[in-house]
């Protein structure tokens, strides 16, 4: 029977394997918030913020530096969660202001009728 693999790796190039790894774990957990944002699940956004703010922290401490395509690549992520949710945020004010008209409007008839 084959032990099962640990997340703990020595010898040359362990550090950059280390970095590797959490750098890829921030660009998922980042397309995965992308994801949920796109499907309109801000709750899952929300706990997915919660992650990518670990794993940033993380990073910080561990003092990792990004190649520039991982910087790249994290910043398109940001930039697109950041698009998506200001998008849904417009299509909510676009909402809030057709349930106003349409309210106004009820409160007219309503006006009318008692007349």
């Amino acid at each position: 029977m084959t032990p099962a693999p640990t997340n703990t790796t020595t010898g040359p190039g362990a550090a950059d394997r280390d970095e590797a790894d959490l750098f890829a774990a921030l660009a998922d957990a980042l397309a995965d918030q992308l994801d949920a944002a796109r499907r309109g699940r801000l709750d899952r956004v929300a706990e997915l913020m919660e992650r990518a703010d670990a794993l940033i922290r993380e990073v910080r401490s561990a003092g990792c530096t990004a190649s520039p395509a991982s910087r790249r690549n994290l910043r398109r992520l940001q930039d697109q969660i950041r698009l998506c949710l200001a998008q849904q945020q417009d299509e909510l004010v676009r909402r809030r202001a057709h349930l106003k008209r349409g309210k106004g409007t009820l409160h007219t008839y309503r006006e009318a009728a008692g007349r």
